[in-house]
């Protein structure tokens, strides 16, 4: 059943229109021309049931009209030629079914004031006066017509029973075409509020990390280049003995590496940033694809003598893009090299589940603290020095996240303070035979 359900929904849709063609105005439009259609089918079923044949091919010509202008705009999607001509059409043939539908004491003036309400509903602000005064202009002077020639009017009605079941019926009508049209416009106004909210966060969102990245750029790329300005005016001062001179190379290095990571970092989120930039997704040995990341943070443990083990299928392949899954990685393994002290243990290898890679590090480092786990994934947590005062900005998580969002994989993590941490990166692959 609701299976059933989505598919009359989807088929709805279909026929008024998605959001990203069509104005609100148009899906209204199309929504009214919709039901009011149906409604020419029940009123030419109604009006043959108590004989009235003349209402029955009026409802016919309408709904052959009409159904010509819908086809205009949702084909065409020329809406305001097929509000003009449905404006005309309405006032047309109400005009003609007033004079043969009893005049006054028949169902037509209900149409007319849900016509007002169609035409006041999908018209441009300055439209909508000229349809009121269309609409009042008509509906009086019908009505003078028929007070001053009463002999003008035909009553086609068999007997009073008729009447009565042709004005209810018609009230009916009115009432589902309003009522329906009510419900889509204001369905429609809380869908559109809805996204425009959710834009509107998003958009916050966006300008509060924007004005972290900004803050990153201008303190962390600002101060290694002071460091490396004081240096040189030190040396060239001759101010420095040679341990100091060795001590402040060395702490250097270290701030230049960290910058250049961070500058690559910051390049590949601008990056992404872009729409638009094509992603090359294949399948890859993830080993050799992984072979110098892994060869490159083999020698930073060496530097701070972490036991570095991996545990990689070399006949393992992924469905990935190779230059992402190495950044990924290469972020990932910098972050566990940080955090964990000398002569720790760091270990990176695979695990196959249901045709789905999952790759871990694993290390014994410091872990993360709890209040910093729901947000390590954004640049909304502040990034804590490693165990050597290796600086950072936390802009590689979110890389990582990103990268592996735009890849269709996974990337999770499991931590305890003081015991170490150990991310998960998923993603596709084939089966090992």
């Amino acid at each position: 059943m609701p299976k059933s359900k989505n598919n009359i929904r989807a088929y709805w849709n279909f026929l008024i229109g998605d959001a990203k063609h069509f104005t609100l105005e148009s899906r209204v439009f199309h929504s009214f021309s919709i039901t009011g259609l149906i409604i020419c089918v029940l009123e030419v079923l109604i009006n043959i049931g108590i004989n009235f044949y003349e209402s029955a091919i009026i409802c016919v010509a309408i709904f052959l009209v009409h159904g010509s202008i819908f086809l205009l705009s949702r084909k065409r999607n020329n809406l305001n030629l097929a509000i003009l001509l449905t404006g005309f059409e309405c006032n047309i043939f109400l005009g003609v079914a007033y004079f043969i539908s009893a005049g006054i004491e028949g169902p037509v003036m209900l149409f007319f004031i849900s016509t007002l309400f169609l035409m006041s509903s999908i018209s441009k602000a300055k439209q909508v006066k000229f349809w009121v005064v269309v609409n009042i202009f008509t509906a009086i002077s019908i009505g003078l017509i028929e007070y001053y020639y009463p002999k003008s009017i035909i009553s086609t009605y068999s007997s009073r029973s008729d009447l009565f079941i042709d004005n209810i019926s018609t009230y009916v009508v009115c009432v589902i075409l309003v009522s329906s049209g009510i419900y889509y416009i204001k369905s429609a106004y809380r869908k559109q509020n809805k996204h425009l909210k959710e834009n509107t966060a998003q958009l916050i969102n966006s300008n509060k990390e924007k004005d972290k990245l900004f803050s990153i750029i201008s303190h962390d790329v600002k101060a290694p280049l002071n460091a490396i300005k004081q240096y040189l005016e030190f040396l060239n001062e001759g101010l420095l003995t040679p341990q100091e001179k060795n001590y402040m190379e060395g702490e250097l290095l270290k701030t230049t590496t960290s910058t250049q990571n961070l500058l690559e970092n910051l390049l590949e989120w601008s990056k992404i940033q872009i729409d638009g930039i094509p992603i090359s997704i294949d399948y890859l040995n993830l080993f050799e694809t992984l072979r110098d990341t892994l060869d490159y943070a083999k020698s930073m443990c060496a530097k701070k003598k972490i036991i570095f083990i991996t545990d990689i299928n070399k006949d393992l392949v992924c469905f990935s893009n190779s230059y992402m899954i190495q950044l990924v990685l290469r972020n990932l393994l910098n972050n566990a090299i940080k955090f964990t002290p000398k002569e720790g243990l760091i270990h990176i290898g695979t695990i196959i589940e249901d045709k789905q890679c999952k790759i871990y590090i694993k290390d014994n480092g410091v872990g993360i603290a709890e209040d910093k786990k729901d947000q390590i994934f954004s640049l909304n947590v502040k990034s804590t020095a490693g165990t050597e005062n290796e600086s950072g900005t936390g802009l590689g998580l979110v890389l990582c996240k990103e990268y592996m969002d735009k890849l269709g994989g996974a990337i999770t993590f499991e931590s305890e303070p003081k015991l170490g941490t150990t991310f998960y990166v998923t993603l596709p692959c084939k089966e090992l035979t």
